[in-house]
């Protein structure tokens, strides 16, 4: 019964590659490898750590492989493990590209808004009107606080945002009439078919 049990654990337990054979595969074969790998991967470091991979697989491996064998063995082993580690690349270049693609969105959105702001109260050609519009509208302060900080009263910084506004829509509607769209307004209703009811 005893002998069963060694006969079990000796078919269950894998066979290991001999640790001469090992080290010699490791000697000669070690900067061809390394060699390949850089090749395919352009890339020194990511060769070296492949190059020890496939090492350690081939430690792995049972003794199927004959000796002559070793090195077309290690180069398929290689190869694959280059495949594997380029489409990890790819995939991870992939999505980095695609968290990049949402990021560059909404900051071209936002440059695309603040432009048109900026191109908006660059009409205003008075500076004053100009400084006062962009505290207002830009920087969000109050009429009061517009005028502690412009050094003028309530009822000028409201005299000088009306002219901004008056000067940015007299040049809206040339602007509109340039364009051919002087009749119609900005905001039309949407037009929705008349549906019979039964």
């Amino acid at each position: 019964m005893l002998s069963n049990r060694t006969d079990i654990s000796k078919r269950c337990k894998p066979a290991m590659l001999d640790e001469n054979v090992f080290r010699d595969a490791y000697a000669n074969y070690k900067t061809d490898i390394t060699r390949y790998l850089v090749k395919i991967t352009e890339n020194l470091h990511d060769a070296e750590d492949l190059a020890q991979e496939c090492y350690i697989r081939l430690l792995k491996t049972a003794n199927s492989v004959p000796e002559e064998n070793l090195f077309l063995y290690l180069r398929v082993i290689a190869r694959n493990l280059a495949i594997d580690s380029l489409r990890k690349g790819m995939r991870t270049k992939v999505k980095l590209q695609q968290a990049e693609l949402k990021v560059q969105h909404n900051d071209v959105y936002e440059l695309e808004v603040l432009e048109g702001i900026e191109e908006i109260v660059s009409l205003v050609v008075n500076r004053a009107h100009r400084q006062i519009l962009e505290l207002r509208l830009l920087h969000g302060y109050s009429i009061k606080e517009t005028a502690t900080l412009v050094n003028k009263s309530e009822s000028l910084v409201r005299m000088s945002l009306f002219h901004a506004v008056k000067r940015i829509r007299s040049h809206s509607g040339w602007y509109r009439n340039r364009m051919g769209l002087a009749n119609r307004r900005l905001h039309q209703p949407i037009k929705r078919p008349i549906v019979e009811q039964r």
